[in-house]
């Protein structure tokens, strides 16, 4: 694959994820923090299921949770994403997967989140959508 196709493909899965996790997530914010108004039942549903499945995947490829063989189902996570989340934690990674297992036990409940849950999901949407901007501009550089 030659780089500029590399980085288009680099691209199209980092803004096509940070689209579905922001959707997911102000889904989520609209359902807990506005009341629910508005919010369809299936929809709430999907963006759950979402929103789960990248906690979990979190946890998995930081060495906190999931096992390999529970794997089905999860969201894939972009390289980048991952990278720049890492770093953004780097020194607290510690509170930060003890964090993210509770929003894990909380999604798995189905238990209403609470802001420090919100905001957290938060930092994850705005990892992602401050990669697929670094990507883009690489993309725009080439």
């Amino acid at each position: 694959m030659s780089d500029m196709s590399s980085l288009s493909h680099e691209y199209a899965s980092t803004t096509d994820f940070s689209h579905h996790v922001n959707q997911a997530v102000l889904t989520l914010k609209k359902q807990y923090l506005g009341g629910g108004k508005g919010v369809d039942a299936n929809d709430f549903a999907d963006a759950s299921r979402l929103v789960h499945g990248m906690v979990r995947r979190l946890l998995q490829r930081l060495g906190a949770l999931v096992e390999p063989s529970q794997s089905q189902g999860l969201t894939s996570i972009p390289e980048d994403v991952l990278t720049r989340l890492e770093e953004k934690q780097s020194g607290n990674m510690e509170y930060f997967l003890e964090d993210l297992v509770k929003l894990e036990e909380s999604l798995s409940e189905s238990s209403d989140l609470c802001a420090s849950e919100i905001n957290l999901l938060d930092t994850i949407c705005e990892v992602a959508d401050a990669s697929a901007s670094a990507t883009f501009r690489k993309l725009w550089r080439r």
